[in-house]
């Protein structure tokens, strides 16, 4: 499984708006669609407060998708993802150990609660072999404040990176008006470094760039923009996190308080964001 997770946080003037974090994760090994999740979390706060949640909803939408493939008067096994590579955005480097201690348990327990619900129930012909510990996760950050470049194509793990991380420089697309600028990958959690060296990470990040939760991080911020709505001011320092939670017009939330992404539920399994 694929993840991308970023957080994108207000203006300094907006000091009681939220902030917002998205994540958005593949579903099966063909790694063609990104399903998204969504959260409001306390204004400015880096590390996403409420991953643990849309980890579940991810591991659940890669389960019900095997359920999905299996064939008319067969028993597949369902299974979780053997692999999870985590893709963070929006990280500075003196935040490195805050993130890793705040989101990678997080992304633990995810997997978790979702496995102790699916686990006792023969029905659901769930792999007996298998166990959540068994997981493998490999935790990048990206990181685009810096002044490389390079021509498309290059990637480099020596001379010019940094010696405290497992990390490289990667220019993976052409820019059509000037020199791109590079994303540097930080590794700072793999379990399974024989399993996975770094010209295999090189390899896979370098197929797999794409910029989903950015993508839909922006399309949350236009959604929240008192502007767009003539019953606020454009002053947006009187609205707080709840404020935006319990408008209808923004957010879509169930009566019983069971989804917590800020949308309907048609559009779950729906790239939206694009």
């Amino acid at each position: 499984m694929f993840v991308g997770a970023d957080c994108t946080h207000p203006r300094q003037s907006a000091k009681s708006c939220p902030s917002i974090a998205a994540i958005v994760a593949t579903t099966d090994d063909t790694s063609s669609q990104y399903l998204g999740s969504a959260r409001l979390q306390p204004s400015r706060q880096e590390y996403i407060s409420d991953l643990r949640s849309m980890m579940t909803e991810k591991i659940r939408a890669w389960y019900l998708k095997t359920a999905d493939e299996e064939k008319p008067g067969t028993k597949t096994e369902r299974r979780l993802p053997s692999t999870i590579f985590f893709y963070r955005d929006g990280v500075s480097e003196s935040q490195y150990g805050m993130v890793l201690h705040e989101e990678l348990q997080q992304i633990r327990l995810g997997c978790k609660d979702w496995y102790d619900k699916v686990k006792d129930h023969k029905a659901n012909n769930f792999s007996s072999n298998f166990k959540w510990k068994y997981i493998k996760i490999v935790f990048f950050v990206v990181i685009k404040r810096h002044h490389a470049r390079f021509s498309p194509q290059i990637t480099t793990s020596r001379d010019i990176v940094t010696p405290n991380h497992v990390n490289f420089y990667l220019q993976s697309h052409a820019s059509p008006k000037s020199m791109a600028k590079s994303s540097h990958y930080v590794v700072l959690q793999n379990n399974s470094p024989k399993d996975y060296t770094l010209k295999q990470l090189e390899d896979i990040s370098h197929h797999l760039c794409c910029v989903g939760p950015h993508l839909l991080c922006g399309r949350l911020r236009c959604y929240m923009k008192p502007a767009l709505d003539n019953k606020y001011p454009l002053d947006e320092n009187a609205r707080s996190k709840h404020d935006y939670e319990n408008d209808e017009k923004i957010s879509h939330n169930d009566p019983e308080k069971i989804r917590k992404s800020p949308w309907k539920a048609s559009l779950d399994n729906v790239m939206f964001y694009l």
